[in-house]
């Protein structure tokens, strides 16, 4: 009787103990997967309408914006800095030249005619007002907030979303470190109003940022060419494959419109809209 006892406690112990290897090498695993980009399935959202080049715009479309004010697609290039109008199909509705400004890398809507623009070089927010009559923009009309950094490496500030939430900026650094800045709206523009968060990323660049309905951070990566559905716990989320067909692409900036669509736009001049229905 006491054999067997031994027996069955020394077969418990063991078996207890493989369980808890099994465990702490799928928690090994875990991390290697993500730090690897391979947690969770890749998802490839349908396209809702085919891919398209945007002619009237050329080249270094770097930034888009949804405006549930006028229901239409703000976008930006960073050379020649010019604002343009879109339908949700892609038609340029207008154009607005940008004057004093410099490398305009993302747009951002705010609320009714106000708007947010990103010099990635300069490392400044300016904050413009687009209304039906705006046909050009100047610099020196538009406040700015100094993020505190030049970047004539061109490796700066490429990212830049409205969290009306808490009614802040939201910005990051093209490369690693991956720290989410926020930055008050109406603080004083210093560098120490940036908040910052790191945010664990199997990407090799941040090009966009952007919030869904939902409240989860959607980041756009161009070197990967994918879309980080980032969860707010700190681990990196589901994955989306960018694809444009025989198009050349290489996205740089992304929306979302109050309709379950997700509008991505990158250089040259390309326009890509997908559902996110059933994600």
């Amino acid at each position: 009787m006491r054999a067997t006892s031994v027996t069955f406690f020394h077969r418990l112990i063991t078996g207890l103990a493989a369980f808890l290897g099994f465990g702490f090498c799928l928690s090994c695993m875990s991390v290697m997967e993500q730090r690897i980009g391979l947690v969770g399935k890749e998802l490839r959202l349908p396209h809702a309408q085919p891919p398209i080049s945007i002619p009237l715009i050329g080249k270094n479309l770097s930034g888009v914006t949804w405006s549930n004010s006028t229901g239409t697609l703000f976008a930006v290039t960073n050379s020649p800095q010019v604002i343009y109008e879109l339908s949700k199909k892609g038609e340029v509705l207008r154009s607005i030249p940008l004057e004093g400004f410099s490398d305009t890398e993302d747009i951002t809507h705010i609320e009714d005619d106000q708007f947010a623009v990103i010099e990635e070089r300069r490392g400044l927010i300016r904050r413009v007002r687009i209304s039906d009559n705006t046909t050009s923009i100047h610099a020196k009309d538009s406040p700015s907030i100094d993020l505190g950094t030049r970047h004539e490496d061109n490796k700066g500030y490429e990212s830049l979303f409205f969290d009306r939430s808490n009614r802040s900026f939201l910005t990051m650094l093209e490369l690693a470190p991956f720290d989410l800045f926020s930055i008050p709206m109406d603080g004083a523009g210093s560098p120490a109003t940036l908040r910052r968060e790191r945010l664990n990323l199997a990407v090799d660049d941040v090009a966009a940022l952007a919030i869904d309905a939902k409240g989860e951070l959607w980041v756009l990566s161009e070197a990967s060419s994918c879309i980080i559905r980032q969860p707010r716990n700190g681990s990196e989320g589901r994955r989306i494959r960018l694809e444009a067909g025989s198009i050349p692409f290489e996205p740089e900036g992304l929306a979302f419109d109050d309709e379950d669509n997700l509008f991505v736009v990158g250089e040259p001049a390309t326009f890509v809209v997908l559902r996110l229905k059933n994600r």
